[in-house]
This record gives C-alpha cells, sequence and structure tokens, in this order.
C-alpha cells in the first residue's frame, strides 16, 4: 500500500510541474505578442521616472535606448514613479523646460501589462 502511494504522489507532483513549465511559456508567448503588436502599431516602450529637484521637468519618460524626454501632457493617472507605458508622442518645437529632456506631446498612452 505505501509503495502504490509515493507512486502516485510523484506522478501528480511530476504532472504538475510540467503544467505549470506550459502555462510560463504560453504567458510568454502572448507577452512576446503582445509586444510585437504594440510595436506594430505604432507605440514604443517607456518608463515613467518622477523628478523631485528644480530641474524643470516633472516627469520624464526614459526609452530603452536611455533616451530621455519630457511629456508636456501625460495623463495624471500614468504619472507614477516606474510605471511602465506604451507611448506615441510626437516632438514639439519649443524651448525645453529643463536641460535633460526635450519636450513631447502624448498622442496615446497606456499601461504596460505585467
Amino acid at each position: 500500500m505505501r509503495p502504490i502511494f509515493i507512486y502516485t504522489l510523484g506522478v501528480i507532483s511530476l504532472l504538475t510541474a510540467c503544467n505549470s513549465g506550459y502555462s510560463n511559456a504560453a504567458s510568454s508567448a502572448d507577452a512576446m505578442a503582445k509586444e510585437q503588436q504594440m510595436t506594430e502599431n505604432g507605440f514604443i516602450k517607456a518608463t515613467v521616472v518622477l523628478q523631485n529637484d528644480a530641474s524643470g521637468c516633472p516627469v520624464l519618460l526614459v526609452f530603452e535606448n536611455g533616451e530621455k524626454l519630457d511629456p508636456i501632457n501625460l495623463d495624471q493617472s500614468l504619472a507614477k514613479d516606474n510605471t511602465e507605458l506604451w507611448v506615441k508622442f510626437s516632438r514639439l518645437r519649443m524651448p525645453p523646460r529643463c536641460d535633460i529632456a526635450s519636450a513631447i506631446s502624448i498622442k496615446e498612452a497606456q499601461k504596460k501589462a505585467k
């Protein structure tokens, strides 16, 4: 009786481990597909960085290539430190509000799903 119990427990553990790996692979594939779709639709990934100094830019968007831009019209609900966003923007021809970033106007923005 005891060997059957141990065998059954082992099989259940093995099946559970196999299923959890499949779910992680599927969610990773879904995330990659979503990222590709957003990029094809003209969105760019950015991270919100709040500035607490007197630099003149209260909020910056930092892009994967390291570029920092000053969004003049970012929705306050999205302006939280370290929030990852998908954004579409246009560059503005105006004097910068701070020395470290050029001004942009946000056309569309949405929070990046985790």
